[in-house]
């Protein structure tokens, strides 16, 4: 029987968005009320899926273009670590807020997949 279970409700960690079943009014209600500077708690028993509701709602606002941090706490075992974590999840924001537009720009100057050299950069100059 729990192997069965195994098959029927993914076990371990969070889920995937493919994974998620029958829960799209709530995730929607969810990314709609954090869009509009709500703040939101999730609360239930073990395992219920709140962490992967979560996870989905900030994949969704992340793809929206909205700066999203996750840090998971039980892993942290100071302050600094609390911060440390805080500070990469914000760089990444920063790395990704820009990196498509930037990269979009470059394209214009080489074409993709080719290397930059300091020729380049001279020839280009002038």
């Amino acid at each position: 029987m729990f192997h069965l279970a195994g098959k029927l409700f993914p076990i371990g960690g969070p889920v995937t968005e493919e994974d998620i079943v029958d829960r799209e009014a709530f995730i929607t209600t969810l990314e709609m009320r954090l869009a509009g500077g709500q703040s939101i708690v999730l609360v239930g028993p073990r395992r219920t899926g709140k962490t992967s509701l979560a996870h989905e709602v900030l994949r969704r606002l992340k793809k929206r273009g909205f700066y999203t941090a996750t840090v998971d706490c039980f892993r942290l075992s100071s302050r600094r670590d609390l911060a440390q974590a805080l500070i990469d999840e914000h760089v990444l924001n920063v790395v990704e807020f820009w990196w498509r537009p930037l990269s979009r720009f470059l394209s214009c100057f080489h074409p993709p997949g080719s290397l930059w050299s300091s020729n380049d950069f001279q020839q280009s100059r002038g």
